[in-house]
């Protein structure tokens, strides 16, 4: 299958796992990436919003900064995407896409650490995402280490292209890929 038709049918079975499942897998990936060592407390840690039933940020973000880890979020502007910080959820105002961004006053610089979202990926660690770029390009020009999450059935089979960046680690609620 081409990359437009993975994307269009893992969106659509994401929309249709039911809360329970989606929240049971969400906490379960949610958890494992707060019980690893991936964080590093004196740089920033990049996130993402949730939108379309990836997996749920939310209670990340918030355990986050909570525990004083510094948390950035993405906001795309007309040269591309920047990530700034953040110190409450009440910051963020409805931005591009429909997604919650934060304002842009605290650019955040040298991320330790970037939470990448997708739609599919393949035991590569190649991801497909919503086919803007945004993050690869960031990814290139930055090279933060990156962790993806999903669920487990957004593993699939395709081949990636030249401009896109593997990541280093994939968590779902069954594994970790390294």
């Amino acid at each position: 299958m081409d990359k437009k038709t993975i994307r269009q049918a893992m969106i659509k079975q994401r929309l249709t796992l039911n809360e329970e499942e989606y929240q049971s897998y969400s906490l379960k990936i949610i958890e494992s990436l707060l019980t690893s060592s991936f964080f590093n407390k004196e740089k920033p840690l990049g996130i993402y919003m949730t939108i379309r039933h990836e997996v749920d940020t939310l209670h990340l973000i918030c355990n986050l900064l909570e525990r004083g880890i510094r948390v950035a979020l993405p906001k795309v502007e007309r040269d591309g995407m920047r990530f700034y910080n953040i110190d409450s959820l009440d910051q963020l105002i409805l931005g591009t896409f429909g997604v919650m961004e934060p304002p842009s006053d605290d650019l955040a610089e040298d991320l330790s650490t970037l939470i990448v979202p997708l739609v599919a990926f393949n035991e590569k660690k190649e991801r497909i995402g919503y086919g803007k770029g945004y993050y690869d390009r960031y990814i290139e020009q930055y090279h933060p280490q990156t962790i993806g999450i999903a669920f487990e059935f957004q593993k699939q089979e395709f081949v990636g292209e030249t401009h896109d960046q593997p990541l280093d680690y994939i968590i779902t609620e069954k594994r970790i890929y390294k």
